[in-house]
């Protein structure tokens, strides 16, 4: 939710729907940061901070209006304490669509070998278009946070 007031606005995130069902069963969490508009400085050329930018094209990519875009240049996001990871629906194929990729799961007992080899080869940091040459480099680790109270 991006709610605005006079001289501020409150950015809240939720990783629960706003049902009961969500928040009387399961575990969620709420992450609220409230962010003071820009002082004038002069210039309306700002790039936008990270955090700005990563709301911007998630309520982009949902079809939000460009006036609420257009609001995020007004404030200063410069104490953002988080970084969005926003899940975005719809179908992605191809190698550009995958290029920023993340995945989760709640139930990691789930998840099965195969799965989780053909995870790490997806996921490796290897070229996908590279892996059948025969000196193509090895790619980074693969790291699994789990989830922390």
């Amino acid at each position: 939710m991006l709610l605005f007031f006079d001289g501020w606005m409150r950015v809240v995130v939720a990783s629960g729907n706003l049902i009961p069902y969500d928040w009387e069963t399961n575990e969620n969490v709420i992450f609220v940061q409230d962010f003071p508009i820009v002082q004038a400085t002069g210039s309306n050329n700002r790039n936008l901070h990270p955090f700005a930018k990563d709301i911007k094209d998630f309520i982009l990519a949902i079809g939000f209006k460009n006036h609420i875009v257009n609001k995020l240049s007004q404030y200063d996001f410069s104490r953002a304490k988080a970084k969005l990871v926003a899940s975005i629906p719809g179908e992605y194929k191809g190698i550009e669509d995958m290029k920023n990729m993340v995945t989760g799961t709640s139930t990691i007992s789930s998840l099965n070998v195969d799965f989780l080899h053909e995870f790490y080869r997806s996921a490796s940091g290897i070229d996908p278009l590279e892996i059948s040459k025969p000196h193509a480099k090895k790619g980074q680790g693969v790291e699994i946070p789990l989830p922390q109270i």
